[in-house]
């Protein structure tokens, strides 16, 4: 497969997940978001053990991002779960009081239910 597919892939996932350049970035260890762009647009190679890293941060299969397999709904709520748990454990207890009264409050609206 192609780099610029695996970096559209990356992209369309970053953004599935709602994440940012930048955060990726920093999740990843890179210095600044312009490697993720350059990765994205298929203008840099990435190692073996890179594509695990991505896939493992964009909650997907290394095969996945590869093009070799597709992503199930199942694959993106755990990578949706682990990103509200990566994003809640930073928090201190007085924030994380404060995320639960939010969920709570957003689960209450029709507009945002299932």
């Amino acid at each position: 497969m192609e780099i610029s597919s695996i970096g559209q892939r990356i992209k369309q996932r970053r953004e599935e997940l709602g994440l940012t350049q930048d955060e990726l970035a920093k999740q990843l260890g890179y210095q600044s978001r312009s490697s993720i762009n350059k990765i994205e647009l298929g203008h840099q190679n990435l190692t073996q053990s890179k594509i695990k890293a991505f896939a493992s941060a964009l909650g997907v299969t290394p095969t996945f991002l590869m093009g070799w397999e597709e992503h199930t709904s199942d694959q993106f709520k755990e990578a949706q779960l682990k990103r509200l748990l990566d994003v809640y454990s930073t928090l201190n207890s007085e924030g994380k009081a404060e995320a639960l009264k939010r969920l709570e409050e957003l689960s209450e609206l029709s507009k945002y239910q299932n």
